[in-house]
């Protein structure tokens, strides 16, 4: 990568979610980095999924090789486990699995009349809306949404599609006035570019290498983001997210 610094922060990246991270988070960073294959994060999440599509908690610690402990555990699937599962395979560059498109299947049935879905407990109070705007986004890039789960998220969203063009200048706009003004930090931004699947927004006058150097310089000293005394999940999590970000808007040189 010829971006500065950057092959050097996703190395130390590795080396601490090697240290702090579990099982499934050297995993995720492995396949995002090429290190391990995109069926190795098929195969540890398949003993969480249910038969109708939906995730159950992943526990990267449950127990037997071959998943017998996650088949028959009694955890009940839910949204934010499903959401979560389908977030990795995006990170993975793998909507394409059979898993997601089980899931897609899943939260089509889950959908509410109105186009949402409902948030876990203790989400803000746009939590809906915020919901179905990641939900939408995800769904949109696999192969296997139905036109009219789109549709009706689209209307519970009470947007024009006529509107969508102004709509994501504004989001890009914003997006850029955050970051300079210190209200969002460079993972938030970057963390949404990579949920949407851009390097940049329209309407954005920030530059992606400017982004880069921000992520960055927000990496801490021992290779994790988000300070030194956050809880330690946190910063593993927040780390794969960096990483994710960096291999998605860095540069990369010929052969890579």
């Amino acid at each position: 990568m010829p971006e500065s610094g950057a092959a050097e922060a996703l190395a130390a990246a590795r080396a601490f979610v090697a240290r702090a991270g579990d099982a499934l988070a050297r995993l995720r960073l492995d396949v995002v980095l090429g290190v391990a294959p995109r069926t190795a994060l098929r195969a540890a999440l398949a003993p969480f999924q249910r038969e109708n599509g939906a995730f159950i908690e992943v526990d990267a610690g449950s127990g037997a090789e071959d998943g017998s402990a996650a088949r028959s555990s009694s955890a009940r699937p839910g949204l934010a486990p499903t959401f979560a599962a389908l977030t990795w395979l995006a990170e993975a560059n793998d909507l394409a699995a059979p898993a997601a498109e089980r899931v897609v299947a899943w939260l089509g049935e889950v959908q509410e009349d109105d186009g949402g879905w409902t948030p876990p407990p203790g989400s803000c109070s746009d939590g809906r809306l915020v919901l179905c705007g990641l939900l939408s986004g995800l769904l949109a890039r696999t192969a296997f949404a139905r036109p009219a789960t789109l549709r009706r998220a689209g209307v519970f969203a009470n947007t024009e599609h006529e509107l969508s063009d102004a709509g994501l200048q504004w989001c890009g706009r914003e997006l850029e006035r955050g970051l300079r003004s210190g209200r969002l930090d460079a993972l938030q931004v970057s963390r949404v570019l990579v949920l949407c699947d851009a390097s940049i927004l329209p309407g954005s006058r920030l530059e992606r290498a400017a982004l880069v150097r921000a992520l960055l310089d927000a990496g801490a000293a021992d290779g994790g983001w988000l300070a030194l005394g956050a809880p330690g999940a946190a910063r593993v999590e927040a780390t794969v997210q960096a990483a994710v970000a960096l291999r998605r808007l860095a540069p990369r040189g010929p052969g890579e």
